[in-house]
């Protein structure tokens, strides 16, 4: 997973360990259709959930965490929620080892 900090979106590749290949399989936004396009918003983070089957990124000025189920056959992601980050601006965040937990470090709170 890459996270693409001026686009708030995150891109998916499959790595092909015999051959030494990146391949990308899809882009999404990492905001509700509501907000894609709007200017002044970024990303930061990228955390995979213990399990492999969610993907959470930090959106920065838009104060949330976006969730995604990620297909474990595909590698491919859906937003499930944008959840509110408790805070201003989420930077960094991770998951205790369970993937039960989530702390967040906000820049401006």
């Amino acid at each position: 997973f890459v996270n693409n900090e001026l686009t708030m979106t995150e891109t998916v590749f499959a790595w092909d360990a015999e051959k030494g290949v990146l391949t990308e399989i899809e882009t999404v936004s990492t905001l509700p259709e509501a907000d894609r396009g709007r200017e002044g918003f970024s990303t930061a983070e990228t955390v995979v959930h213990p399990n492999g089957r969610f993907v959470y990124v930090s959106n920065r000025t838009h104060d949330t965490i976006a969730v995604f189920a990620c297909d474990p056959s595909t590698g491919k992601l859906t937003l499930i929620q944008n959840a509110p980050a408790e805070g201003q601006i989420p930077r960094n965040f991770n998951l205790d080892p369970s993937g039960r937990w989530m702390i967040v470090a906000h820049q401006n709170s």
